[in-house]
């Protein structure tokens, strides 16, 4: 009878300790996805051009990592691309990829091996 509760108590310990490190995965990964970007409003101020760089994680640890360029006003436009290797930009960088034409007809959101260009 003694072997049999410590069986029961060992199975709760062990029970309570995989939803206990379940419910902290769960909660780690909640918060995904999660981004950082750049945004600039063409010269006549009609549109604005935004790039993010978004990561994800699943609950299992799957990771994947990609980059959304958009130009909004008018009509929207969106590409989505894997990274592009270049210099960090977003909310906490000084680097600047993001480029208007001077008379707001199309962006370039430039990086040091690639350029891509948009028009609103």
């Amino acid at each position: 009878m003694r072997a049999r509760s410590v069986i029961i108590g060992f199975l709760i310990v062990i029970g309570v300790l995989v939803a206990f490190f379940a419910g902290r995965r769960a909660l780690h990964v909640m918060a995904y996805p999660i981004g950082t970007g750049e945004s600039k409003k063409s010269p006549d101020g009609r549109y604005e051009a935004h790039v993010t760089d978004w990561y994800d994680e699943s609950y299992f640890g799957h990771r994947r990592q990609w980059f959304e360029f958009r130009v909004t006003g008018g009509s929207s436009r969106q590409l989505v691309t894997d990274p592009i290797p270049g210099p960090y930009f977003g909310s906490r960088s000084t680097h600047t990829v993001i480029y208007w034409a001077d008379d707001s007809a199309f962006v370039r959101f430039v990086f040091p091996a690639t350029e891509i260009r948009m028009t609103p």
